[in-house]
């Protein structure tokens, strides 16, 4: 349901978020511990995020916001871009600026722009809460293999318990 602190855990998680009670670890170390320039090591080599209100940038142009992470964070994933964005429906809005897509194209941007940097952990905060079937399951799909390939775990925030990605533990707040 709503308002129970899903996007707060992904926050958390992701180190923009320190205000909350417990403990949490990456690789062992307590998070608390990490200075900004540790987050930033972790966010650009090992941590990637899709949040839900996206953090796009209006202006830019889909490709530059998709080549951010990649410039950033070189990686092969970047040569696919036009062929995964042709597998997501948006390939015909590369040259054109964010503002201009519909919050459902905006939120396959936010994720292929996830998807072009290494990663051994994807978080996605309602990823498809914007798309239609087949666009969720197409995105479900490239978010598989992607993985895959990485052996990389994701993190995922529904507002349902059926959707395009079938957990392998699920936890219920």
């Amino acid at each position: 349901p709503s308002s129970r602190g899903k996007t707060s855990l992904i926050h958390s998680l992701y180190g923009t978020r320190t205000d909350w009670q417990g403990d949490l670890f990456f690789d062992a170390r307590p998070v608390r511990t990490l200075r900004p320039r540790d987050w930033a090591e972790l966010r650009r080599r090992r941590l990637a995020v899709v949040f839900q209100d996206l953090r796009l940038f209006p202006a830019a142009t889909v490709r530059e916001n998709i080549m951010i992470n990649a410039v950033l964070t070189p990686d092969n994933a970047a040569d696919t871009l036009v062929e995964d964005s042709i597998e997501l429906g948006i390939g015909n809005t590369l040259d054109r600026p964010c503002r201009e897509l519909s919050f459902g194209e905006q939120q396959r941007v936010a994720l292929l722009r996830a998807l072009v940097q290494p990663f051994d952990w994807l978080f996605l905060d309602e990823p498809f809460s914007h798309l239609d079937t087949a666009s969720a399951a197409s995105a479900a799909a490239m978010i598989r293999r992607r993985c895959q390939r990485l052996g990389a775990g994701v993190v995922l925030t529904s507002l349902t318990l059926e959707g395009p990605l079938t957990p392998d533990r699920r936890l219920e707040l």
